[in-house]
């Protein structure tokens, strides 16, 4: 009897021992399926999230254009600009917004201003680059850059090709003070 006692104990713990090495296995093979699960959560997530950039930056070059037309509608309303005029006020925004900070549509609203102050067409793409140049160098706004230059060129009876000149002077001024 006692053997068969010890029999049935080592069965029973042999028994056991087996179950608990199967859950161990199983709940190591859980694990290692849940890591594989977080992996991919985790890759998803990313890659929903290089989709939302993708679609804010589309988003963002949508509105840039709208404020772009915008500007253009703008300033066709305060030249008067025929097509051929319109076009190359348009080329003359875009190609500022090459070489400075301000956006295109900044450059516009530039040129807009500048019509407002009297100035046809060629005038204002004369005067464009220069008011750029002082809003850049000053930290203005193209807005108050534009006044600024307007202003001086009006007062002083000068052309708008004096522009540049007019916009050095009032930099270094500014710079001096």
């Amino acid at each position: 009897m006692a053997k068969q006692d010890v029999e049935l104990k080592f069965s029973l713990i042999d028994g056991v021992s087996r179950s608990l090495g199967e859950i161990q296995n199983g709940v190591t093979g859980l694990g290692a399926s849940l890591g594989k699960v977080n992996a991919t959560a985790d890759l998803t997530g990313k890659a929903f999230a290089g989709i939302k950039a993708a679609g804010n930056f589309l988003a963002d070059q949508a509105t840039s254009v709208g404020n772009f037309e915008n500007s253009l509608a703008s300033l066709e309303a305060v030249t008067g600009a025929s097509a051929e005029q319109l076009g190359k006020l348009e080329d003359a925004a875009v190609a500022a917004s090459q070489s400075s900070i301000f956006s295109s549509t900044q450059a516009a609203d530039g040129l807009t201003e500048l019509a407002r102050a009297g100035f046809d067409a060629t005038e204002s793409i004369s005067a464009l680059n220069p008011v750029l140049a002082l809003a850049q160098g000053q930290q203005l706004e193209v807005g108050e850059s534009t006044q600024f230059v307007t202003t001086t060129l009006t007062q002083f009876g000068l052309a708008a090709s004096k522009a540049g000149r007019v916009a050095d002077v009032l930099a270094s001024a500014a710079d001096k003070s």
